[in-house]
């Protein structure tokens, strides 16, 4: 909405990972392996925007990311019960849910809308899911990891 302040900081509220690494690994070579790996991360954050008390916007976004690393590793044996590796490959990072609720209330002496009405509705658990998975140059960028 024109008018409003939107560097309103945004309200981390849940922050979860998990993590299980060395899931599948072929070693096709002495030494040499290729490696994928799987993780999951969560996160839920909202954000409340009141520039008087006339006018409330609330928002809230639930996420669901995976990555799949896939990568190579060499290892090297440079003495007896002693092991070093190197590895190098990438891991897209796939937004596989996005839902959010927004909640707008405002009331006719408000300063932001211009209106002169009274306002209250809330949207629940619609998809957000284009949006996070659109392609760079769409307002969006994809997040891609790279393991070294």
């Amino acid at each position: 909405m024109n008018g409003l302040d939107y560097s309103q900081p945004i309200n981390e509220q849940y922050i979860y990972f998990f993590n299980y690494y060395g899931c599948a690994e072929y070693e096709f070579m002495k030494g040499l392996s290729i490696n994928i790996d799987g993780s999951t991360y969560l996160s839920e954050y909202s954000r409340y925007i009141s520039p008087d008390d006339n006018f409330v916007l609330i928002f809230f976004e639930y996420d669901r990311y995976i990555e799949f690393p896939l990568y190579l590793k060499k290892y090297f044996y440079p003495g007896k019960n002693f092991l070093l590796y190197v590895s190098a490959g990438f891991g897209p990072v796939i937004n596989n849910y996005a839902k959010g609720n927004v909640s707008l209330e405002y009331k006719k002496e408000n300063t932001v809308t211009g209106t002169n009405i009274d306002f209250d509705s809330t949207y629940y658990n619609f998809d957000i899911s284009p949006l996070r998975n659109s392609l760079p140059g769409n307002g969006m960028q994809v997040p891609v990891s790279v393991i070294l």
